[in-house]
């Protein structure tokens, strides 16, 4: 039976110890298990740090002085990632418990570097606000590299 590859959950975090723990806990809860979750914080003040969602042994916790995005989290937690495959959640967001299973299995059979979906967008109380974040983008499939130069359809 083929191995299959971990993937590491990269979570940049600033100021989001509202949403934090059930977006970790989303990651968690995946059906595919064989993730490591890595959360970057950017130099949090609100108590980010000291959630104990971040003490759980899957979770991975790096601090770094505030740099104005997520990019530089979601570079250090590149650098940090043991896994063969990257995903980015933002520390707002929650998964589908289904979502890196389906992915990892269409990267498997498909033989695809990049997998994006669209997603729901939902408010603090966890209400649909709008069924589609992408809206009428058509899915793509195949080598999407010069679409993206036209419009990023890749969401996080």
């Amino acid at each position: 039976m083929k191995k299959r590859p971990l993937v590491s959950v990269i979570i940049p975090a600033y100021n989001v110890a509202k949403f934090l723990p059930q977006t970790i806990e989303s990651a968690l809860s995946q059906t595919y298990k064989n993730i490591e979750v890595i959360v970057v914080d950017d130099g949090s003040t609100d108590g980010t740090g000291d959630l104990s969602i971040l003490k759980d042994q899957r979770v991975r916790y790096f601090k770094i002085p505030h740099s104005s995005g997520p990019a530089t989290p979601r570079n250090v937690g590149i650098q940090n990632a043991k896994g063969e495959l990257i995903a980015f959640l933002d520390s707002d967001d929650i998964w589908l418990p289904e979502k890196v299973e389906e992915q990892v299995v269409f990267m498997e059979d498909g033989g695809f570097d990049l997998v994006s979906s669209d997603a729901v967008v939902i408010d603090e109380k966890g209400e649909k606000v709008r069924e589609s974040y992408l809206g009428r983008i058509v899915p793509l499939i195949g080598n999407v590299f010069p679409r993206l130069y036209e419009s990023n359809f890749v969401i996080t």
